[in-house]
């Protein structure tokens, strides 16, 4: 199946040139040839060769002669999109600049050189680019794109916003065996993704961007506990949160990771890996030691189950945010599943608890009991439809159908399965 992606939408409507960047396999080149309007498509291999599709050259083995190719296209008014652009010269980018702001120029970048040298105050495109990041796909851009039962559909939707999951789940059968056939044929691809994304001056560090990654993958949330792990593992000097900081900074910019503000908390925030079908895995590394040895199905069912709850609460509170066009936020005092809030004050818009088990009347009063002094909307998410008083029961036929209504029914007929 295929999903279409909105970010799209921002990339075509940019009247600028335009920098999109994201880490590794979130589907930036199949937005850009797939949902964006270009003319020409170049893209620059690791080797400095350029493929030039549907021209003549096909390939251009000089860099230097890709700015005589492009500058009267872009002189003339053209959309031209450069993927993998920093494996560009610097001298070559410079040159580029010269011709802004003619045509429309789309440069695309995996590297978190990207970030680090098109906006440092020496480069050559400083304020000529607007930014686009390619994150994972959006709940309603996956959830409204798949042909499937609801409930199903939230399962695989809460891990096929990874797009490069997508062809590798088997849609057949159960869904835990389907997740742990992609886990079990992935477990080189996972962790050599950090290795993707940073610049080779940065690779030094990989093993503490990897440290700290899996520390979160695990289930550590907490920057306080993670500094004194690794002060103990002697990766950093001292229990001090400073030193970790500009990690976790690199890994949020690059989506690796994700902060959840606490409900509550002017300052504290929860960190989990961003993408899913990561943090499953980094747990079953933590659990079972599945990158060293050969483990079976029925040893990692039951964390397989507990994971694939908590990547269904993440996806249903990602939608209702979407839904109520809010932040998502966390709450461990009271502990609830997530909440909804708006504004730089932080307004409390909903409160909801998922329920992907049994015991969905039980959670509906406990939910009641422990939001009784919030004004917000209490929202159960449960595979069984239902009613109780003061809170709004919503099962994933509802969901999907509000989600896709809410996006002005551009989805409606979209996707394949």
């Amino acid at each position: 199946m295929k999903a279409d992606r909105s970010e799209a939408k921002s990339i075509n409507e940019a009247g600028s040139w335009v920098l999109v960047y994201g880490r590794r396999k979130t589907g930036k080149t199949f937005i850009l040839k797939n949902f964006v309007s270009y003319d020409h498509y170049f893209y620059v291999r690791r080797d400095g060769a350029i493929i030039a599709e549907n021209m003549v050259p096909g390939r251009i083995d000089r860099v230097e002669d890709l700015v005589e190719l492009i500058r009267p296209l872009l002189l003339d008014g053209k959309i031209l999109i450069i993927d993998e652009f920093q494996h560009l010269p610097a001298s070559v980018l410079e040159e580029i600049s010269t011709l802004h702001p003619h045509g429309k120029l789309i440069l695309s970048g995996s590297s978190m050189k990207v970030v680090h040298e098109l906006f440092s105050s020496n480069s050559p495109l400083l304020g000529m680019l607007s930014e686009h990041r390619i994150g994972m796909i959006k709940a309603s851009d996956m959830l409204c794109s798949m042909k499937m039962t609801p409930e199903k559909a939230i399962e695989y939707a809460s891990y096929m916003r990874d797009p490069w999951t997508i062809p590798l789940f088997r849609q057949s059968g159960g869904f835990l065996r389907d997740l742990w056939n992609v886990i079990e044929h992935s477990k080189n691809a996972i962790p050599s993704l950090i290795g993707e994304i940073f610049s080779e001056e940065e690779r030094r560090q990989s093993r503490t961007y990897d440290v700290i990654l899996r520390l979160i993958g695990s289930g550590v949330w907490s920057t306080g506990e993670m500094a004194h792990i690794l002060k103990n593992r002697g990766i950093i000097e001292r229990d001090d949160t400073r030193l970790i900081a500009p990690y976790i900074s690199n890994m949020k910019k690059m989506e690796l990771v994700e902060e959840i503000p606490l409900l509550g908390s002017k300052r504290k925030a929860f960190y989990r890996v961003k993408s899913p079908i990561m943090e499953i895995f980094y747990y079953l590394a933590d659990k079972h030691n599945i990158e060293e040895r050969d483990v079976s199905f029925e040893e990692v069912k039951e964390n397989l189950r507990k994971m694939v709850s908590f990547a269904v609460e993440r996806f249903v509170s990602d939608a209702f945010a979407e839904i109520y066009r809010g932040n998502r936020e966390y709450s461990l005092k009271p502990e609830i599943d997530f909440a909804v809030t708006e504004g730089r004050k932080r307004k409390t818009l909903a409160l909801g608890e998922v329920k992907w088990g049994y015991g969905w009347k039980r959670g509906a009063a406990s939910l009641l009991e422990k939001t009784e002094l919030y004004s917000a909307d209490r929202i159960l998410f449960t595979k069984t439809k239902g009613e109780f008083g003061g809170v709004k029961v919503v099962s994933p036929r509802d969901l999907k159908a509000e989600l896709c209504e809410k996006e002005g029914g551009e989805h409606s007929n979209q996707g394949e399965a």
